[in-house]
């Protein structure tokens, strides 16, 4: 199967992943994988370097038929896709790696910002509506104090009670009353 320069189908210690055993099927790298306990006629290398000194040289087979490991997968996937088996196994390894790259707390973490900046919208409004309110009060102020200092100097503006037409009409409309009531009893 293997050429002089490519190494034979069989089980090789994973390029991605040290502590997994993954199927060569000749031309590429399969999805087929197993525990690299189940092989221990080949040990774990730590370099890359020592990993294609395990590959076994063109034409040999050293780990097809090494006990505890599975079946080489068949060259035949069984329909255009694939076996069921197969694409169960490989969808649950993508979710793995998409799991991997944190996606769901990436959309926790968006949601949570999204929150915060409503937040801080709400926030803003708020501070708006309470720099207008300060503005009206300092406003108040400013005259309030005026007018203070002037009653000290005692210059003022005086306000009788009955300085409105309708108040003085009503408290002469009651005298008049009394008045009446002191002539009918005399």
């Amino acid at each position: 199967m293997g050429t002089a320069n490519t190494p034979a189908a069989s089980w090789y210690p994973d390029p991605a992943d040290a502590t997994r055993l993954r199927y060569w099927d000749g031309t590429r790298w399969t999805e087929h994988t197993a525990p690299a306990q189940a092989r221990e006629a080949v040990p774990q290398a730590r370099s890359v370097t020592e990993r294609q000194a395990q590959l076994p040289a063109a034409g040999t087979s050293a780990g097809a038929a090494s006990p505890g490991l599975p079946e080489p997968p068949s060259r035949s996937r069984g329909g255009l896709f694939g076996s069921k088996k197969a694409l169960e196994s490989e969808l649950e390894e993508l979710r793995r790696t998409v799991d991997d790259f944190g996606y769901a707390e990436r959309e926790a973490l968006q949601n949570e910002i999204a929150r915060l900046r409503s937040e801080r919208d709400q926030m803003t409004l708020a501070a708006r509506s309470m720099r207008t309110e300060c503005a009206q009060i300092d406003a108040q102020l400013v005259r309030t104090r005026d007018e203070a200092i002037l009653q000290e100097v005692g210059v003022y503006d005086y306000h009788h009670r009955l300085d409105d037409t309708v108040a003085y009409k009503a408290a002469t409309g009651s005298l008049n009353d009394v008045v009446g009531d002191m002539e009918a009893r005399s």
